[in-house]
């Protein structure tokens, strides 16, 4: 059946009113023999003619309306025109012929379907004297409250008046008014399956097309080139093995333990600088009191037990700064950089920096106690961490042009920035604690997490390509912008708790695998324009709504609750639901089925929209509660009711 509101039952309306109104005169405007004193006859005639087709326009505009709460267009008011025109008048608003009258034109200046204000004007000419007048239909400007009345409000898309329910018996006995304990019609109106699709397809892709983007990685911190003009640089080469002062030499330095010290303990106080290299050898214990910079590399051939300069490290050879021997500690007060790589076999203790470290090409960290950095940034072509760390704390973003990846367990894992690489993320062992406070976890590629006991993020999960958390995450807590973006594909195994303040938003398939025994909370909405699947989900809240090309929905939600629409391109089959709740629509361009549902509380959405069908189950005889909810409008009570104004008199 169609709803008694629409556009169709509107030119009907038009038409009944205009042939009942135009048989009857209307009360003229103004006297008329007064007026015939000042103009002469065949101006009256179009100054009448005129004012009485405005007349009936405005009567036909405003009871039509006032009787049915249509929404007005170009089209249907042409059609109204169409009709004062056929319909001709004499100066005593009674019907006259064609030959009394000469050239009669209607001017509708119209704007689009969703137009605000409607501006109409009518023109008689008679000889050569014309008058015109101008009507403007002014729509709604109170669209209404909420929930007071749900089949109030109508709206420009197949979830107002076009809302498809074919199966009247289902609606009858199955669909409960909000409002109503007994059940109640669905506003309904039949429309073939093309121009339903049409319509599905145009809000789905609008919706879609709006969604979150994967967010852009951080660009690359260039490490500097070591200062050697800053200093004069003795000629050749330096050996030193024994305490002294700062040195700089254009050739390269020689640090070796000389014997004569048992602790094997070695102090510079002042600046190391060589413009080749500087090779460390022996000691056990180093203190450089300033800076150590090389033109060259920096090598420690052998194990040592402590390495401190209170300054920066910075070299420019093209293996750049080594430690394969490792070290129990390192203290550096300023930054690591280097214009090539940057290698660190191990650090049993701590390894704290100051400022930043900054590899142009490669930094990679072995196995370590702690690595600080207490101030500054990690930036690096590529990043790589081979070994198990207990803690890594990094002050601002840690970032890469081509990869990170870690490749052994992290206890304790917090970043002050984010974690950024212009090709992939990894962490491909356990992360007991992952916390970034104010940054994202951001890919150009895909990024890859294996298990993460806590995740706190204030920020999001971004990647290009694809996101796939593939082991379990005991908790997780997304808050701030609190969203997963991905190009293509985001994939979730094994999560006990997800809590998000943003969205789920996948240019393609989002996929809960093997399960949650825990709670998923959204404050934004799902997009999965490719599929979307979920086994098994404890609970699922999501505050906006859910849009997926299809859906796979195998096994049992204890709770599903979605505060806007759920829309599917391909049928919606929902399987052994005990609560639901979608607050806007349920809508499919294929099959809506329930196969089983719980019955306390009683399951409610604000609508149902599909051009196939919606089954039940035969033993589900309590209503489905429905609150009519549009999505794109305000469900509730009709607000104010449009105004017919006319303007200024023309000539």
């Amino acid at each position: 059946m169609k709803n008694e509101r629409g556009s169709a039952l509107a030119s009907v309306t038009y038409l009944v009113l205009l042939l009942s109104m135009i048989t009857v005169p209307l009360l003229m405007f103004v006297n008329q023999g007064a007026t015939n004193a000042t103009r002469n006859a065949e101006g009256e005639k179009a100054y009448y003619a005129a004012e009485s087709g405005s007349a009936i326009l405005k009567r036909a505009l405003t009871e039509a309306i006032n009787t049915s709460q249509i929404r007005m267009n170009e089209a249907t008011i042409n059609t109204l025109v169409t009709a004062i025109n056929n319909k001709q008048l004499r100066v005593n608003n009674l019907p006259l012929t064609l030959s009394n009258l000469q050239n009669t034109r209607t001017v509708v200046n119209g704007q689009s379907l969703f137009a605000t204000e409607q501006t109409t004007t009518v023109a008689y000419t008679f000889s050569n004297r014309s008058r015109t007048q101008s009507s403007k239909l002014r729509f709604k400007v109170d669209p209404g409250s909420a929930n007071t009345n749900p089949y109030a409000y109508n709206t420009n898309s197949i979830f107002g008046i076009n809302a498809v329910v074919p199966n009247q018996s289902m609606v009858t006995n199955k669909l409960q008014d909000g409002s109503s304990s007994t059940p109640k019609n669905a506003p309904q109106q039949a429309i073939t399956g093309a121009e339903y699709n049409n319509q599905f397809n145009a809000y789905f892709d609008a919706q879609v097309a709006a969604r979150p983007q994967p967010l852009t990685p951080e660009a690359l911190t260039p490490a500097p080139s070591p200062p050697l003009s800053n200093y004069t640089l003795a000629p050749g080469a330096l050996n030193i093995n024994n305490n002294r002062n700062g040195a700089a030499a254009q050739g390269n330095i020689s640090v070796k333990w000389g014997g004569g010290n048992s602790n094997s303990t070695l102090v510079i106080n002042g600046d190391l600088i060589s413009a080749g290299d500087i090779n460390f050898q022996d000691f056990q214990d180093i203190t450089i009191n300033g800076n150590l910079i090389a033109g060259g590399n920096i090598n420690f051939s052998n194990y040592i037990n402590n390495l401190k300069v209170t300054g920066s490290i910075m070299t420019g050879g093209s293996s750049g700064f080594s430690m394969p021997g490792g070290a129990s500690k390192i203290d550096i007060g300023g930054s690591l950089t280097s214009t090539s790589n940057i290698t660190m076999a191990s650090f049993n203790n701590d390894m704290t920096v100051g400022g930043s470290i900054l590899a142009s090409q490669t930094y990679t960290v072995g196995q370590g106690s702690k690595l600080i950095v207490s101030s500054g940034e990690i930036s690096a072509k590529t990043l790589t961490f081979n070994g198990s760390v207990g803690e890594i704390s990094v002050a601002k973003s840690l970032k890469a042009r081509d990869s990170i990846s870690f490749n052994a367990s992290i206890n304790k894992f917090t970043v002050g920035g984010n974690v950024s690489s212009m090709g992939d993320v990894d962490f491909n062992q356990n992360v007991g604690q992952l916390t970034m406070p104010a940054g994202s976890i951001i890919s150009g590629g895909s990024l890859r997490m294996f298990s993460i006991g806590t995740l706190t993020l204030n920020g999001s999960l971004s990647a290009a390509v694809d996101i796939n958390l593939r082991n379990t995450i005991t908790t997780s807590n997304i808050t701030g912008s609190g969203s997963m973006l991905a190009g293509n594909d985001i994939t979730v195994n094994y999560v006990d708790n997800l809590h998000m303040t943003g969205s789920v938003s996948s240019g393609r398939n989002v996929t809960f695998n093997n399960g949650s025994t825990g709670n998923f909370t959204m404050g934004g909405s799902i997009y999965a324009p490719g599929q979307l699947t979920w086994p098994y989900i404890a609970g699922l809240s999501v505050s906006g709504s859910v849009y997926a090309g299809s859906t796979n929905m195998t096994g049992t939600i204890g709770t599903l609750a979605i505060g806007g629409t759920f829309l599917s391109k391909g049928e919606l089959n929902f399987k052994y639901i005990n609560k639901l709740s979608v607050a806007g629509f349920i809508g499919s361009e294929g099959q809506i089925s329930f196969v089983d549902m719980g019955s306390t509380p009683k399951p409610s959405f604000g609508g149902i929209t599909t051009p196939v069908g919606v089954t039940m189950p035969s033993y589900m005889t309590y209503p489905i509660v429905l609150n009519y909810n549009p999505p794109g409008g305000t469900a509730g009570n009709v607000g104010s009711n449009p105004i017919v104004t006319f303007d200024n008199w023309g000539s």
